[in-house]
């Protein structure tokens, strides 16, 4: 079950996508309107999402500041969706280890993500 937060800006965006989602099977739907980007980081700590839906006008905070203070959650999806447009903007947080030169242009040209290594000493794909 994917667990998906809400935090957007327009009510009605977010009560929208909130009924729309949660209609799907496989996610679990929490739905915010946080005030600030304290109160944001709080409430992703308490429910711990897989994917966070973010107003792509908010000036709440930006995906590379949630990225940067939630190394705890290494699956972590951002997702930016606006009320203005229909862009809709997809951010993960992925590690690699690139030994060498040629790693790190593998990566970019096909945009290879190498397994990586998990907190239970395993590999995640």
């Amino acid at each position: 079950m994917l667990r998906v937060l809400i935090a957007e800006n327009h009510l009605l965006l977010g009560a929208g996508l909130e009924v729309w989602l949660g209609k799907e099977s496989g996610l679990t739907i929490w739905g915010n309107a946080t005030v600030g980007q304290i109160d944001l980081l709080q409430e992703i700590r308490r429910f711990q999402p897989d994917v966070i839906i973010l107003d792509a006008d908010t000036l709440l905070t930006t995906p590379f500041w949630l990225l940067a203070n939630l190394q705890d959650l290494p699956r972590l999806q951002i997702v930016l969706v606006s009320a203005n447009n229909d862009l809709i903007q997809i951010y993960n947080k992925v590690q690699v280890s690139a030994t060498q030169a040629a790693d790190l242009i593998k990566i970019i040209k096909r945009g290879e993500n190498p397994p990586l290594p998990d907190t239970q000493g395993g590999v995640i794909l």
